[in-house]
């Protein structure tokens, strides 16, 4: 049994089958976009300079993103900001939405913070890094 989102991936379930194995997909949410105000959300992400830093732990935040928020400038403002992602997909989605290279992290919470460490002690070399407790 493989639980999943509505549509998911069927890579693994094929494999296992091809192996001979009685595969059976659950699923169990839907990969959508929220119904928010769209204002609302360039309202937070706009400000003087932008955000720094973006992390994107599934594909569908990285879609949803653009798909609510319109294109021009708020869109190219984003694009400057370092993009975090969980998998090597989303490093291929993010580079097709013309960003910047981004930064590979592993999908756990250790993982995102050694890489948001990383990428803060590089931006700011000569201050300690801060870390919640």
């Amino acid at each position: 049994m493989i639980v999943r989102g509505e549509n998911g991936r069927v890579l693994l379930g094929d494999t296992l089958r091809q192996r001979g194995a009685d595969v059976t997909y659950v699923p169990v949410y839907r990969r959508q976009c929220p119904q928010i105000d769209r204002n609302v959300v360039v309202q937070r992400l706009t400000h003087p300079r932008g955000p720094d830093i973006l992390v994107f732990t599934s594909p569908e935040a990285l879609s949803n993103l653009f798909e609510l928020v319109p294109d021009g400038a708020i869109r190219q403002q984003l694009r400057s900001a370092q993009v975090v992602v969980v998998s090597e997909a989303m490093v291929k989605q993010a580079q097709n939405m013309e960003f910047g290279p981004p930064l590979r992290a592993i999908a756990d919470e250790a993982g995102l913070m050694r890489t948001l460490t990383r990428w803060a002690q590089r931006l700011h070399p000569h201050k300690p890094p801060t870390l919640p407790t």
